[in-house]
C-alpha cells in the first residue's frame, strides 16, 4: 500500500467516525496532516492526531493503525508516536 492510499484509507475511516456535524473538520485535519507528514513536520501530525483521536474517538484503532502498520510507520517522529502511545 502507498502512503496515499493509506491516508485515503484513514480518511474514510475517520468520515464513518466522526460525528455528522464533525465531519469536515475531521477531513480537514486528515489533509492538514498528510501534508505535515509530507513536509516532514511531526509535530503539525502529532497536534492532527489529538484532534482527529477527539472527533473521531471511534477512529483511534485506525489512526494507531495507520501510523503503526502501513508505510506511514518509516516516517513517524517521536511527537506523533507519544500521541499514538496516549491513545491506548
Amino acid at each position: 500500500m502507498t502512503r496515499n492510499k493509506a491516508f485515503t484509507k484513514l480518511a474514510a475511516v475517520i468520515a464513518l467516525e466522526a460525528s455528522c456535524e464533525d465531519v469536515d473538520r475531521a477531513m480537514q485535519l486528515v489533509m492538514k496532516m498528510q501534508q505535515a507528514f509530507i513536509e516532514g513536520d511531526d509535530d503539525r501530525v502529532a497536534d492532527c492526531l489529538g484532534d482527529l483521536a477527539e472527533l473521531a474517538p471511534g477512529g483511534r484503532d485506525a489512526l494507531k493503525q495507520a501510523f503503526t502498520t502501513s508505510p506511514l510507520r518509516e516516517s513517524v517522529g517521536p511527537a506523533s508516536r507519544y500521541v499514538l502511545r496516549r491513545m491506548a
